[in-house]
């Protein structure tokens, strides 16, 4: 249930969450951090506050806080496929790449032409040796991102690498 915080002396959530938003564009991450707990305070499962918050995490080197964070997001907006694809990388950054793909692939369950998604889970395919279905990524990607010259690059090498 989302509430007005503002009668108990703090800004009302949609405030908070701006501010949030733009602490974290300007690298103010104490500040983004602090803004993102205010409007989870008010709003548990703000799905948008709860994925910035564990991207702000993951790039502050906090893996596990990032992962709980995106899990939480995961669960409050299971269609929307921005929190599964951040929750994949948080996965790929602490080295579990079983969960990692798991994550993309539901983001892709999401949004099948998710492109970062598709790119990023090409990638983790290619890493770890399956070609052909980093091929089929790849080959999708560039399909939406004809000028993409890194998954060019990324799809030569899956080519090369799988004869």
């Amino acid at each position: 249930m989302e509430t007005d915080s503002s009668q108990d002396g703090q800004r009302p959530w949609p405030e908070a969450l701006a501010a949030a938003m733009a602490a974290h564009r300007a690298g103010r991450n104490a500040e983004a951090d602090q803004a993102y707990g205010e409007v989870l305070a008010a709003v548990p499962d703000h799905a948008q506050a709860l994925r910035l918050n564990g991207i702000l995490a993951r790039d502050l080197g906090d893996l596990e806080r990032s992962t709980r964070l995106l899990r939480r997001a995961v669960e409050s907006a299971p269609e929307d496929p921005e929190p599964a694809a951040e929750l994949g990388l948080s996965y790929l950054a602490a080295g579990y790449l079983g969960l990692a793909e798991d994550a993309l692939r539901r983001a892709l369950k999401a949004d099948p032409d998710h492109p970062r998604t598709l790119a990023n889970l090409g990638a983790l395919l290619q890493y770890r040796g399956h070609g052909a279905e980093a091929i089929r990524c790849q080959r999708r990607y560039l399909a939406l991102e004809p000028g993409d010259l890194e998954i060019r690059c990324n799809l030569a090498t899956t080519l090369l690498e799988t004869g």
